[in-house]
């Protein structure tokens, strides 16, 4: 692929130097790392969008709700993957991108470790990912 401004640097380099490195896929269990890659995604392009007029915006709805989703779809796999860690249970990832089937996993957890979580916060939570889940 070649690049339009030669003078600008190139997002990745080859070599050692971990400053001009990716982080993919070194480890099955890293899921913190691209999750807030969408998150921090999400709010560069939704504070870039300040200040443009509404149809500009709104074009990046979809985009936007994609993006903190994915975020949410990571954080529940992530949550889940590590509390079967720490109970010495099977730490594969729940095949599906279904939010309410991870976040009913998640529950269960917060439930079975009676965990200090308000149950309206529970269930604001089951709603949003009933809602976000097609």
């Amino acid at each position: 692929m070649k690049r339009v401004n030669q003078s600008t640097p190139s997002l990745f380099v080859r070599g050692r130097n971990m400053q001009n490195t990716a982080y993919l896929g070194r480890s099955q269990e890293v899921w913190g790392i691209p999750a807030d890659g969408f998150w921090q995604a999400a709010e560069l392009l939704a504070g870039q969008s300040q200040g443009w007029i509404f149809l500009q915006r709104n074009t990046l709805t979809y985009p936007l709700v994609y993006l903190y989703r994915q975020y949410i779809e990571l954080k529940l796999k992530e949550t889940i993957v590590e509390a079967n860690r720490h109970d010495k249970r099977s730490n594969n990832v729940p095949p599906t991108h279904k939010l309410n089937g991870l976040w009913a996993e998640c529950e269960r957890i917060i439930k079975e470790r009676s965990l200090p979580i308000d149950k309206k916060d529970l269930e604001r939570i089951k709603l949003t990912s009933e809602s976000l889940t097609p």
